[in-house]
């Protein structure tokens, strides 16, 4: 009855082994990378210093500080890490890069539509009238 115990026990140590093992790779993968974002100054003159937050984090902290309106698609963006700064315009630019989207800024209202990967067109602003280039003027 004691030998039976002993080799249970020898069988069992690298199988526990392993298994300790495992778990902790388990747990470490799946600890996420946190993402941090803080917003400073006005829409005028501002900074937004984000670490590994998506485009939908970075927008989320826009909205909380100038109650800027966004919608997009669901997993649309890139992880975005840095600081940006100039005006609230020039700063949904940058972190907008290779994006196509609408801004539309009207009675102190910022809303954005986010309509994808840029497939080579250029962001229009609805703020600004667009004039095609090849009609001449009457």
């Amino acid at each position: 009855m004691d030998e039976r115990r002993h080799s249970h026990r020898r069988a069992c140590l690298p199988w526990c082994g392993v298994a300790a093992i495992a778990a902790l790779a388990l747990v470490a993968g799946q600890a996420p990378a946190r993402a941090a974002s803080e917003v400073q100054g006005d829409p005028t003159d501002m900074r937004l210093r984000v670490e590994n937050a998506s485009t939908e984090e970075a927008l989320q902290a826009l909205a909380s500080s100038f109650g800027l309106v966004y919608s997009l698609p669901a997993n649309s963006g890139r992880t975005l890490t840095g600081t940006y700064s100039g005006t609230l315009r020039q700063v949904l630019a940058r972190i907008l890069d290779r994006t196509d989207y609408i801004l539309k800024i009207s009675d102190g209202t910022v809303e954005v539509v986010v309509l994808g990967p840029s497939g080579g067109s250029s962001v229009v602003s609805a703020s600004q009238p667009v004039v095609p280039k090849n009609i001449a003027p009457a």
